[in-house]
């Protein structure tokens, strides 16, 4: 079953009634955004997961979106072949970061590492997205 969503507070009470598999949530909204609807969603609902596709890569936003609970990050700007993968990793109950979002972790891990920036090591990334099994 799908559902559409006008805002944030709407997208928690259809979460309520449909109980969807995935949610695709914005990040701004009106009325209620789209952090308080996930946090909201996750609390009451942790079987449904939440996908985030959002025009902002700001690292805050990636974060505390991560933090909330939701499963994924993704840019609008994501092709449909990546979006379509996107849904399915997090449909699944992997984790799917977009490139910008995983590159934003990655930077603030680094800032906030004890040991600082060390030297690179190589590292596989299919299709130039991060995903990990939760």
């Amino acid at each position: 079953m799908a559902g559409e969503a006008a805002d944030g507070r709407e997208a928690v009470a259809k979460a309520d009634t449909l109980r969807p598999d995935v949610v695709l949530m914005d990040v701004v909204m009106p009325g209620m955004n789209g952090l308080e609807a996930t946090l909201l969603i996750e609390r009451h609902h942790p079987e449904v997961k939440v996908l985030v596709l959002s025009m902002y890569d700001d690292e805050e936003y990636v974060q505390q979106l991560i933090q909330a609970g939701a499963s994924g990050y993704v840019l609008k700007s994501i092709s449909g072949d990546d979006f379509v993968v996107a849904i399915r990793e997090v449909h699944g109950g992997s984790s799917f970061l977009g490139p910008a979002a995983a590159a934003s972790l990655v930077e603030d891990y680094v800032r906030r590492s004890p040991a600082g920036p060390r030297a690179p090591t190589s590292m596989y990334l299919p299709r130039a997205n991060a995903r990990c099994s939760r």
